[in-house]
């Protein structure tokens, strides 16, 4: 192999040409370093750290204000109504308000009706209980005909009846001895009363004269219970009391005695007057 000769090589050439060699590599490596910056500058990825933040900068004048917006918003379309819900469970009754203010009244007359068409006779009726006694005079006529004065009994000190109740309770009793028992003729009498004294002062010692219609067992009135507060042994008159029709006729009667429960009272006598 041929060895170069060294004294032939020009020194100047060779460093000329590592120069420029150098200087070709340094600007090849700066142009590739420069292309790689303009990449990362379109691809971001030359971004490095943030740096400090910068004092804030005086505070701008403020804007002209823009136009107001609308405010009113569209109205929507309604949704469809939902289901019904289920009913709940009642609630607790509330408490009771206070009364109404009352009402003006109503009309309380009515138009009068068409009179209606006669209706059939309806049956008899049963019988009513006997009326009350009635208070009244003999008839004029009666006066010109003898009274009957019948004396039922006479006892100068009196016939006890004991501790005779209210006639109310049933409790009235008959005198004793069923001795104010007669049967009197009231032909053509037209009123009656009675007379009669005790022998002691008690408004509460009633007597009362009764009848016993014929064939029957029950007692009806004639002059009803009547007594006054007055002295002992005074004589009691009760009104005239009229005779109905069917009783002017033979009557059977006797004498009821009532009073408190308590008393004895001694009936002296019992006279009946007719006329």
């Amino acid at each position: 192999m041929r060895r170069p000769n060294r004294t032939t090589i020009d020194t100047e050439v060779v460093k000329k040409t590592i120069n420029r060699n150098s200087v070709l590599i340094v600007e090849g490596f700066l142009g590739f370093m420069l292309f790689l910056l303009v990449i990362g500058m379109f691809t971001g990825s030359c971004t490095g750290p943030g740096g400090l933040q910068g004092i804030q900068g005086i505070q701008g004048i403020e804007g002209v204000a823009g136009p107001a917006g609308e405010t009113t918003g569209v109205l929507g379309i309604p949704g469809l109504p939902g289901d019904t819900g289920l009913v709940g469970p009642a609630g607790p009754q509330g408490i009771q308000g206070e009364q109404g203010i009352q009402g003006i009244p109503g009309e309380t007359t009515g138009i009068v009706g068409p009179a209606g068409a006669d209706g059939a006779i309806g049956p008899v009726g049963p019988v009513g209980p006997p009326g009350d006694m009635g208070y009244l005079n003999g008839a004029p006529s009666s006066l010109l005909k003898p009274n009957i004065n019948q004396i039922l009994f006479f006892q100068t000190g009196g016939v006890t009846v004991e501790n005779p109740g209210l006639a109310s309770g049933g409790f009235a009793k008959e005198i004793p001895n069923r001795i104010s028992r007669r049967t009197i003729d009231f032909t053509s009498k037209g009123a009656i009363r009675i007379q009669w004294a005790m022998n002691i002062q008690s408004p509460n010692i009633k007597l009362q004269l009764e009848y016993q219609p014929a064939g029957t067992n029950v007692w009806r009135v004639l002059v009803p219970f009547f007594g006054a507060d007055i002295l002992p042994f005074s004589n009691q008159t009760s009104g005239w009391y009229g005779l109905a029709p069917e009783d002017t006729k033979e009557l059977f009667v006797r004498v009821m005695v009532e009073g408190n429960g308590t008393l004895d009272p001694g009936i002296t006598y019992v006279e009946v007057d007719a006329r």
